[in-house]
C-alpha cells in the first residue's frame, strides 16, 4: 500500500501526510468535472474500462438503475490509476478478447450462506471474475485483467 501512496506522490505531487485520501480528496475536483461529462447509456447495466491500452475492469449489473447508482465510485476507482498511465486507446479487439475469455471460463458456485450465491471465474490466472446470483439471476458480476499493469501493481 505504501508503495502505491509513493507512486501516487512521485507522478502527481505529495501530500502533506502521505495519506491516500489527502491524493484522493485533492484529485476529486478534477474528476467530479470530468464526471459530469461522462454517463452510462440509456439502458446500460455494465462498463468495461481499459486504460495504457489493454481492458482492467468490466462490471455488470441487473439494472441500469443500479449501474446509475455505481458509476461515481467505479470511476472513482480507477481515475487515479488512469492518471499515471499512458493515454492510450483500448482497442475493440482487446475489449472483445477480454469478454471472450470471460465467457469460454466455466463459472464455479460458492456459497455464501442465505439466498445468495457467490459465483466466480479464473481462465488460465488472466481475469478474476465474482459475481452474486440470487436463483437464477445474476445481480452483479465483477472481473479484473489479472495481468493488467494497475492489478499487478497494487
Amino acid at each position: 500500500m505504501w508503495r502505491r501512496v509513493s507512486r501516487y506522490e512521485r507522478d502527481l505531487g505529495n501530500s502533506p501526510t502521505s495519506s491516500l485520501v489527502d491524493l484522493q480528496n485533492r484529485q476529486a475536483a478534477e474528476l467530479k468535472s470530468v464526471l459530469r461529462t461522462i454517463r452510462p447509456l440509456y439502458g446500460q447495466r455494465g462498463v468495461l474500462i481499459g486504460a495504457a491500452g489493454h481492458p482492467v475492469l468490466l462490471e455488470v449489473y441487473d439494472d441500469p438503475q443500479t449501474l446509475a447508482e455505481q458509476w461515481k465510485s467505479l470511476l472513482s476507482a480507477v481515475a487515479m490509476d488512469a492518471r499515471l498511465a499512458p493515454p492510450q486507446p483500448t482497442p475493440g479487439h482487446r475489449a472483445r478478447a477480454f469478454i471472450q475469455r470471460l465467457t469460454a471460463a466455466p463459472l464455479r458456485s460458492t456459497s455464501m450462506g442465505g439466498r445468495a450465491v457467490a459465483v466466480d471465474a479464473d481462465k488460465d490466472k488472466l481475469l478474476s471474475a465474482r459475481g452474486v446470483v440470487l436463483g437464477d439471476r445474476p445481480l452483479h458480476l465483477a472481473v479484473v485483467n489479472a495481468k493488467h499493469q494497475f492489478v499487478l501493481a497494487a
